[in-house]
């Protein structure tokens, strides 16, 4: 005998529910009287992802069938209103119970689907073994799909009249809604919310929700709504539930956080048995900061370990580089090591790993290891902790040769790690660790094959098909190994750039942030067409790929048949609960022994220390407190309901809090909506946060409301004044409505060159007024700017950042960037650490403009490495004394750094090159510009060309700088556009 819950009945079947059974009852609460019907019913099996066409071999199959986890039913529910008698279906998918619950023979709903929209059910043929060595049978299989952007469920049946039953009464209800109009458009469906928000408990597991939809925002997950039109308020109830009670669950029981020391390596070893000493990839050490961006290789011996007196696990001291040449880092060995290579020959390539271990290789023990024709992943833990390693599941899939071939594809280890050193580790809450080795599609040209390598093995890796748990289910994924991504540059720019890195440090970080800045794999992260939501760590190390031993090699070792290419990559996507610090991220050029070069990286994470059984609790009382959820809440309270910023300057972050009340008796979800359909939740230059969430009773929640003028608020968006539309759910709530007003200082960035020249006066004062007499040549901030630099004769910039240093002046080192500023990622900025005051031409050796260092100085200090002490002022303050006394006509303080000048002119020159206009003949380009804009380059230019005649290193640190600012939307290659700025600065 099976149970299904029908309204708040148990109901009883024999072994399935009996389709022809129509039980009325009492909706809850009793508003109602309403009749639920149990129209059909289908038992079936799960298949765990849309694209499996089989359930392996006859052995798994039969286990698979026997196994209660497996086994589903599909139910169709109809729901008739006694009222208007407008009827409606949903689609049911319920499960069985376990054995050890109070009801085993009950069934619990897993999904519920309204019969309406874009939901779909449809069915095919597929094949299953047997077993026993019979032949295979033949079965159906059903897709069922909610929606084109969600993941479609996918069942097994051999029940044909069941089966056609179930579609009849599915396609019936489908054509009903889309012909019948319900009398109450607001309760559409709303008769479902009880099902959902009672009877389901689908976060109280220890599996953790898909990382791709956690990065989503919260909002962003909610069904459309705006002013006077809600969404589909039960879809929202049980999401904004389940994030909250999951979130809030995790918070109440834990008791601390963990430590665990991570390093990854990948290494795409050519095919080859190891030869070298690996010391430098498996134990690691610092990026090489010598002279040359590649180091000069030395003489060592096959599996050379090195001296053995010495802890191999000190980071202080390497075997491949002196201790001059590279700076410790932090001492603490890894608790976990974890190695990629593309490789058939585990067994020695695990002993040597060990071997570069040393003496202390017998503290460490293989956890899990997976292997795919030639690509290998393996992971290596200390002894001491691996008790706390559990539930290891591995997987593989092949995307190469017919989409399946096993010379491209990806192996993947998932592990469970349970933080603590007092707990019993069995009832210790887990951490769900994935690690993924793949090796995607060759070639420069085939960079939309790689994307569909991985849209493939994100589907395809899936480790067990009787749990159907994907890599996303976890709390972070590594994602490691050579992914073939190319840089989408010419060849012979690419090596000239690098052997530029490596004669000069100052061209070091600007050329490889320059050449960063068209790498595949970058822009598919940044566009979503891969690797979306996944993290990688700035690159400072050359390209790993691909070098020769042969004649036939450029300067510094790289094939001259084959591009130079950032091929081997580490990745992570990092969830909630997890904090993930990145300490190191290079290549081992001294291994040679393959055309690639190993790369590696090392972590601390960060983990939830708590009793999973305490966390179960915790989450059913918070279920609990949040009864009455689905009840429709009049009595919010807003204040304030209208919100004065006051004067507000550009690039200058102000907040307030509005305070959210509710007074009611039940808990209530609420969001901000856009005014109307089309429209945004709020404009350009404020965020709110949260946007969304939920409301106990009598328990208030402050909202905070930041405003920002920066680059991302157009010119003509700066009326600081709008209203916010508060929807409170379900139902049709009275909307709230917060003003929000701000009174904006007129400032000269971003403003068209041409509209600076009309103004009569200073910005500040004479914003939209027009001059009476003719309009200047060109605009006076850039004017003021050019001739400040001129009057204080700033010539000696470049000598000093040529000699960039380290430990000296703190004061020095707040006014100094390197070019990595510049960089698209800004993940990473570093102030320089020069032993004197900067000089004056320093202003054009940042390549950062205010809006960027605006940016870096709102990251955490643990971001940087040198973070100024408090009481100096930061780059970003001098910066902003230069806009104000440009946009005010004040005059320039004393003792503000040169680098703050050089900012603000380049936050000036971002709109100087008309967009689209092509590099041709040097002088012809400038009959493009407006008459202003030729003004501008001229003197700006003519400027340029008087530093620069000191030092000819000057005109290339200088067009490092300028030309990605000014050339940005011109199409043209990274030489190119620099060729174009040495033009005009060196003649």
């Amino acid at each position: 005998m099976f149970y299904i819950k029908i309204g708040l009945t148990l109901v009883a079947c024999p072994q399935a529910p009996d389709p022809e059974r129509v039980v009325k009852v009492w909706t809850p609460r009793g508003h109602r009287i309403s009749s639920d019907d149990v129209k059909a019913t289908l038992e079936v099996l799960v298949i765990p992802t849309a694209s499996d066409t089989q359930i392996d071999t006859p052995v798994n199959h039969r286990q698979y069938v026997s196994n209660f986890r497996t086994r589903r039913i599909i139910a169709v529910i109809s729901h008739r209103d006694e009222l208007d008698h407008h009827e409606e279906g949903s689609v049911f998918v319920l499960k069985q119970k376990p054995q050890n619950h109070a009801y085993p023979e009950s069934l619990e709903i897993q999904r519920v689907f309204p019969v309406c929209g874009d939901f779909s059910i449809s069915m095919a043929q597929m094949r299953v073994g047997s077993g026993g060595g019979s032949q295979d049978r033949t079965g159906l299989r059903i897709t069922v799909s909610p929606s084109p952007q969600d993941e479609p469920l996918s069942f097994y049946t051999q029940d044909v009249q069941g089966l056609q039953s179930l579609l009849g009464e599915y396609r019936r209800l489908k054509e009903l809604s889309e012909t019948s109009v319900p009398s109450s458009p607001s309760q559409t469906y709303s008769w479902l919310a009880p099902y959902a928000t009672e009877h389901t408990l689908p976060i109280i597991t220890s599996i953790p929700p898909d990382l791709r939809v956690l990065h989503q925002p919260l909002h962003e997950r909610l069904s459309p709504a705006s002013a006077g039109s809600p969404g589909d308020d039960t879809h929202d109830i049980l999401l904004l539930r389940d994030d909250w009670v999951r979130t809030q669950a995790r918070e109440q029981t834990r008791k601390g956080r963990a430590q665990l020391n991570i390093r990854v390596g990948s290494f795409n070893v050519n095919g080859q048995s190891p030869s070298q000493d690996l010391v430098s990839w498996v134990r690691g050490t610092s990026d090489y900061n010598g002279s040359h961006l590649i180091p000069p290789l030395k003489e060592q011996s096959p599996f050379s370990i090195g001296d053995i007196e010495k802890d191999p696990l000190d980071y202080s001291t390497t075997t491949s580089l002196s201790a001059s040449d590279t700076p410790p880092i932090p001492s603490t060995p890894p608790q976990g090591l974890l190695y990629s290579t593309s490789t058939f020959r585990e067994e020695a390539w695990c002993t040597a790993v060990f071997a570069a271990l040393g003496e202390h290789q017998y503290e460490y023990t293989k956890l899990a290891s997976k292997q795919l024709v030639g690509i290998l992943i393996v992971v290596i833990v200390r002894k001491a902790i691996a008790h706390r390693f559990a539930d290891v599941r591995t997987s593989t899939a092949g995307v190469g040769i017919m989409g399946v071939m096993g010379n491209k594809g990806g192996t993947a280890v998932q592990v469970v790690y349970k933080g603590g050193s007092g707990d019993d580790a069995s009832e210790s809450g887990g951490t769900v660790l994935t690690f993924v080795n793949s090796h995607l599609a060759a070639f420069d040209e085939m960079v939309d094959k790689r994307n569909s390598d991985f849209a493939d093995l994100a589907k395809r890796l899936t480790f067990g098909l009787e749990s159907g748990v994907t890599i996303w289910e976890s709390d972070i994924i590594f994602w490691m190994g050579d992914l073939n991504y190319r840089v989408d540059q010419p060849d012979g720019d690419v090596r000239e750039l690098l052997f530029e890195a490596d004669q000069h440090r100052w061209a070091r970080k600007s050329n490889l942030n320059a050449l960063m800045a068209y790498d595949q794999l970058r822009n598919a992260m940044q566009s979503g067409q891969a690797f979306n939501h996944f993290s990688e760590h700035p690159i400072t190390h050359p390209p790993s790929y691909r070098y020769s031993p042969g004649v036939l090699t450029d300067s510094l070792g790289y094939d001259v048949k084959r591009k130079p290419a950032w091929t081997d990559r580490i990745l992570n996507l990092v969830g909630p609960t997890v904090t993930l610090q990145q300490h190191t991220y290079t290549s081992h050029a001294q291994i040679t022994m393959s055309d690639h070069r190993p790369v590696s990286a090392d972590f601390t994470l960060e983990v939830d220390i708590y009793n999973e059984k305490a966390r179960l609790t915790a989450a059913r009382s918070l279920y609990r407190q949040l009864q009455g959820l689905e009840l429709e809440s009049r009595k919010v309270g807003v204040e304030p309901e209208e919100v004065s910023f006051g004067k507000v300057r550009y690039q200058q972050r102000m907040t307030r809090t509005v305070r959210l009340r509710n007074d009611g008796k039940n808990p209530c979800v609420f969001r901000f909506v856009p005014p109307t359909p089309e429209g945004d939740i709020s404009p350009p230059w404020l965020t709110i946060q949260p946007v969304t969430g939920i409301l106990l009773p009598y328990r208030p929640l402050d909202v905070t409301l930041t405003i920002n003028v920066d680059e991302g608020t157009p010119h003509y968006m700066r009326d600081l004044d709008c209203t916010l539309v508060l929807h409170t759910g379900p139902g049709l709530g009275k909307d709230r409505f917060i003003v929000v007003q701000g009174d904006y200082q007129p400032s000269c960035i971003g403003i068209p060159l041409v509209n600076l020249t009309a103004l009569p006066g200073p910005i500040r004062t004479t914003w939209g007024q027009s001059n009476s007499k003719h309009n200047l040549n060109s605009p006076r901030e850039v004017m003021r700017l050019v001739n400040w630099m001129m009057d204080n004769r700033l010539i000696e910039a470049f000598t000093e950042l040529e000699e960039e240093t380290t430990g000296c002046d703190k004061e020095a080192s707040v006014f100094k960037l390197t070019s990595s500023l510049r960089a698209s990622s800004l993940k990473s900025p570093e102030p320089s650490t020069s032993s004197t005051s900067p000089t004056a031409s320093s202003i054009m050796t940042s390549p950062a403009s205010a809006s960027t260092l605006s940016k870096a100085a709102s990251a955490p200090a643990s971001v940087l490495k040198n973070p100024p002490a408090p009481e100096v002022p930061t780059l970003e303050d001098a910066a902003f004394t230069v806009r104000e006394c440009l946009d005010t006509n004040a005059a320039f303080p004393s003792g503000l750094p040169p680098q703050a000048y050089g900012m603000i002119l380049l936050e000036l020159l971002e709109n100087l090159v008309p967009e689209h206009v092509e590099i041709g003949p040097y002088s012809a380009v400038l009959d493009a510009f407006p008459i202003v804009n030729v003004n501008v380059w001229i003197s700006v230019t003519a400027f340029l060309h008087y530093i620069v005649q000191q030092e000819e290193d000057r005109a290339r640190m200088i067009a490092a700088v300028l030309a990605p600012v000014v050339l940005r939307d011109s199409p043209g290659t990274i030489v190119e556009k620099r060729r174009f700025v040495r033009f005009f600065i060196e003649a």
